[in-house]
């Protein structure tokens, strides 16, 4: 049985072996849209190394270079279409990718950014929304929505001010709202979209 899967295996890759002659269409919009996709991703899944015990941050992460991701959506995307029997990454095609861009993000960054999407809390509008309110609305623990917070913000997908101690008894909570670059990145890949 191993030498039969072995053999099916072998043989439905070496199908596309020869593939020399397939020329891939562009798509401007959906190429600008690959772009901010990689964007996107290469901030919101960057890696913030926290110790262990205190959770101080051991340095200042940078985001990996997009150009590998969009190279990688590129190749996932013309293997999408080929297999779909197209010679265009079309909008069909890149909801697939979105999909995947989306993905590649944890959980909990993914559900916050979409919240403060939704709310309209961006930089360029100057609205702002504290942690508490963020934690409850993405369901989860304070302390968690407070971590997750700042990694986006020392990742450079948020911006952070102390807030108005307000209702809070006295407590000044942090505010936050998305940068504008990550802002751009969002609405041009349409991640947030419905």
């Amino acid at each position: 049985m191993r030498k039969e899967i072995r053999e099916a295996l072998h043989k439905f890759i070496d199908q596309f072996e020869h593939l020399d002659g397939v020329r891939m269409v562009k798509d401007e919009e959906v190429n600008l849209k690959i772009i901010n996709l990689a964007c996107f991703v290469a901030i919101g899944r960057c890696a913030v190394d926290r110790d262990r015990y205190s959770q101080a941050l051991q340095y200042t992460p940078m985001p990996e270079g997009t150009p590998r991701l969009v190279k990688q959506f590129m190749q996932i995307g013309a293997g999408i279409a080929l297999a779909h029997g197209r010679d265009i990454i079309d909008g069909d095609v890149y909801q697939v990718l979105k999909k995947i861009g989306r993905d590649l993000l944890a959980t909990q960054r993914l559900r916050v950014l979409e919240y403060l999407w939704r709310e309209g809390v961006f930089e360029a509008d100057g609205m702002w929304d504290n942690t508490p309110r963020i934690a409850d609305a993405v369901n989860l623990p304070g302390q968690t929505a407070k971590m997750t917070l700042e990694d986006l913000m020392v990742v450079g997908a948020l911006k952070r001010q102390r807030g108005d101690a307000g209702d809070l008894g006295g407590q000044r909570p942090y505010q936050w709202q998305i940068a504008d670059d990550m802002a751009d990145y969002i609405h041009a890949a349409g991640v947030c979209d419905e």
